[in-house]
Formats: structure tokens, sequence, C-alpha cells
């Protein structure tokens, strides 16, 4: 008989505070630690980078768009699609001479999505939100917390 894996999630509430000050030097060391132990996880099953793909899908989804709003539909009209195709077939380009890891990594790397625990007198752990980590490069995530 067949029955239905069940996963269950412990939930406890934890004091933290925002990372809204990211220019101090030791805040991002510290970051960019507790970021690398998360890239060295071991994740199960493909290593496949799944970047690419979910680009291609989201360009195929959105140049096909219509709006029932004229003015949207006008501005919407005024995009590129085959010249931000382009663009990204140059960058995928360009990763492949990188030949960047592909990690377990964030993929919103903003200072809303990191937190810490509030007790500085100790080791500081990062805390983030999991619903966006996928495999990536690992430099992917500089590059978009830089384009934020």
């Amino acid at each position: 008989m067949w029955t239905p894996n069940f996963h269950s999630v412990k939930i406890n509430f934890v004091h933290l505070s925002s990372l809204t000050d990211m220019s101090k030097p030791k805040l991002s060391a510290d970051i960019a630690r507790q970021l690398r132990k998360f890239h060295e996880v071991e994740i199960p099953g493909s290593r496949e980078l799944q970047l690419w793909n979910d680009m291609t899908k989201f360009l195929e989804k959105a140049s096909g768009l219509k709006f029932d709003d004229i003015e949207k539909q006008r501005r919407y009209e005024t995009i590129s699609f085959e010249e931000v195709r382009d663009a990204v077939s140059e960058l995928k380009d360009l990763t492949a001479i990188l030949n960047a890891p592909v990690v377990f990594a964030h993929n919103d790397l903003l200072s809303g999505n990191l937190m810490r625990n509030e007790d500085e007198g100790r080791n500081m752990s990062i805390h983030v939100n999991c619903e966006i980590w996928y495999q990536n490069y690992c430099t992917a995530i500089l590059v978009l917390k830089f384009e934020d």
C-alpha cells in the first residue's frame, strides 16, 4: 500500500534584526563568510544550472503578453525582446568564460532578505529566507546584488 511522505517543519520565533547597513566592512565580511557556508552545502539531485532555462521561459511568456489597457500595451510594445534575448545570450557566453562553480545559491540577495541574531556578543549567524535558493553560479549572486 502506498502512502504519501509527509514532512513536518518546526517553527520557532527567533529574535532577529534586518541588515540595513551593508556598508560596514565587518558586517559585509561576516555575511560573505556565512554565505560561503551555504555555497558549500551539497544538495541532493541535479547540479544543472537553472538560470538560463528560467530566463528562456520568462522571455517566452513575457514576449506574448497582451494588455487590455491601451497605454500599457503601447509601452509594452516598445520592448525589443530580440535585444533582450541577445543580451541574455551574450551574458550566458560571458559567464561560461568565468568557469564559475554551480552552487546552492540565494537568488535575491537584498539586505531585506538577510537577518542576524540581535545578540552581538556572540558569533553572528545570518538567517536567509530560503524560498528562492537553487543551483546557480556562485558569482551570479554578486552580480544580482550589484544590479539592485
